[in-house]
């Protein structure tokens, strides 16, 4: 009993890790899909404008 808590503690410290792991990884890469969408977002925003400024 005393073997399987100590175990299911250690393991919930592993998946606590993991998990920071993984937050640092999806935070990173919404970071990176967020630039990305924004320079697009600039280049049709730009690229509307000067279509504006052509009319």
């Amino acid at each position: 009993m005393v073997i399987m808590l100590a175990h299911s503690v250690r393991m919930q410290e592993v998946t606590r890790a993991e998990m920071a792991v993984m937050n640092d990884r999806a935070m990173s890469l919404s970071t990176e899909i967020n630039a990305v969408t924004n320079f697009e977002t600039t280049r049709i925003f730009l690229r509307g404008r000067k279509v504006v400024l052509l009319t």
